[in-house]
């Protein structure tokens, strides 16, 4: 799975030159390949690029509602249990559950409800009843969790429930309305998620630079640059000699620059003692010279990039996670922890819950990938962990991608247990093609595009959340 392969594409489907199956087989791995159902072949810009092992995609597909608000009129109420029903009214006989469901998705889809506030019901109840809420995984046990009451009245306006151990709001299947009176009724013309107004800080502008030999030195020219931009903060790629970087630090502390050190390699997820080695430093660095510290240290690991991630995403999930935790022990507070992360990680399962909301648990600062090219793709794409950092009380940075970025086409391949005619042996496995699809790099990236950017950068997303913008890469700047 990569960023480009759950892009937002137009065109998505074309008719792709025919591939070099030849040079596919020199690179693909046949022990991956026996292991897994689907593979996807990636060109850049015609060339093989690399092979993406895959497993069978999650059935259940969460969409966001608008954030301004999300009306269902007239909503279809489900009866459920031994009641006699009579229209909107319901009769207990005995102590059996009864009531109505609402269905908030079909058998592939589940409701957000994360970003939300509250519950509003619009019409008329008598008698008691009481309000639960099942996700999807709830829903398939034919159980939930209680949230509010609802006594004769109406109309009602009722917080909606904190994430638990057992509830992922993130995958809203149902809301469960259960009489706990002998007699009711529940006559419901509208029921609608609100959202509270929101005032973002947006107090950070900041940027990748991954060439330290431009700031060996003071760095004079790249200050100069960075404050002609705004950029308040820097996250600089480092190496096992931090005290190189002490001109530039002092410089940038006297211009209102914060730095932070970056380093990450998806072999940190198997082999993190390098990486804790240079926090070490880092810290070793801040206690010896005060006068020019690192104002954080962030990782960039990205495990996805290993080929076995897909096969072995719960123990990747697990190391990911588990050296945040590490980091942040040997911090022990004395520097911010900020992870780096794709757009998608709230699509991975972490356990019983995403990789997105274990992340931002564990981490000082997220700093989401969002890249794509308009305000509305931008915050669609990192809803789920915006709304997890207001939950946990964590800043979440959005970077914006500046490079130029070539087209991607991908051919997707799943494993033929019939082989014949339209099947391809690769691997010493047979497959036929399912689809084909283009990802162009014009929608994820900002090249050219110089004046779109400057208004987007003006347009927080509407989370408390958000702390700012990260830029990618201070190389790409004007380029």
């Amino acid at each position: 799975m990569s960023a480009a392969s759950l892009a937002v594409l137009t065109g998505a489907l074309f008719l792709a030159a025919a591939p070099d199956f030849g040079e596919i087989e020199q690179h693909i791995d046949p022990q991956l390949a026996a292991s897994i159902e689907r593979i996807e072949i990636v060109n850049v810009n015609g060339t093989f690029s690399h092979i993406e092992y895959q497993t069978t995609p999650n059935p259940i597909i969460p969409v966001t509602p608008p954030l301004s608000g999300y009306t269902i009129i007239d909503p279809k109420l489900i009866p459920f249990g031994p009641c006699p029903v009579n229209g909107p009214e319901l009769s207990r006989p005995d102590n059996r559950p009864c009531g109505f469901l609402l269905d908030l998705g079909q058998k592939t889809t589940a409701l957000n409800v994360l970003p939300f506030d509250r519950l509003e019901l619009v019409g008329n109840v008598t008698g008691s009843w009481q309000i639960a809420m099942a996700d999807t995984n709830l829903a398939l046990k034919e159980d939930n969790i209680p949230f509010a009451r609802l006594e004769t009245g109406g109309p009602f306006s009722l917080p909606l429930p904190a994430p638990t151990g057992r509830l992922d709001p993130t995958r809203a299947r149902q809301f469960v309305f259960i009489l706990t009176s002998r007699h009711g009724s529940l006559d419901m013309r509208q029921i609608r998620l609100h959202r509270n107004e929101r005032i973002p800080a947006n107090n950070i502008r900041g940027i990748w630079l991954w060439d330290r030999r431009k700031i060996i030195d003071s760095g004079k020219e790249v200050i100069n640059e960075l404050v002609s931009r705004d950029i308040n903060r820097v996250y600089i790629q480092i190496h096992d000699h931090p005290g190189e970087l002490i001109p530039f630090l002092l410089a940038a502390g006297q211009a209102g620059i914060a730095v932070y050190a970056l380093d990450g390699s998806p072999s940190y997820v198997n082999a993190p003692e390098k990486l804790l080695q240079r926090l070490g430093a880092v810290l070793a660095h801040n206690r010896a010279h005060p006068e020019a510290p690192f104002a954080g240290f962030q990782i960039d690991v990205e495990p996805y990039l290993l080929k076995d991630f897909n096969l072995k995403r719960d123990i990747y999930a697990a190391r990911f996670t588990t050296l945040i935790s590490s980091l942040r022990k040997h911090a022990a507070g004395a520097l911010p922890v900020s992870v780096v992360i794709p757009l998608w990680f709230d699509q991975v399962p972490a356990g019983d819950r995403s990789l997105a909301q274990r992340t931002v648990a564990e981490a000082d600062e997220v700093v989401v990938m969002a890249y794509r090219t308009t305000l509305d793709a931008i915050v669609n794409s990192a809803v789920t962990t915006l709304a997890w950092g207001e939950r946990l009380g964590k800043p979440v940075l959005l970077g914006i991608e500046l490079s130029r970025l070539p087209d991607e086409e991908h051919r997707v391949l799943e494993k033929s247990h019939q082989g014949g005619t339209g099947t391809v042996l690769l691997g010493g496995t047979r497959w036929r093609e399912r689809q084909s699809y283009r990802v162009y790099g014009g929608n994820l990236s900002f090249a050219g595009k110089q004046h779109e950017l400057g208004a987007i950068l003006e347009h927080p997303p509407p989370f408390s959340s958000f702390a700012g913008w990260v830029l990618h890469d201070y190389e790409a700047l004007d380029r």
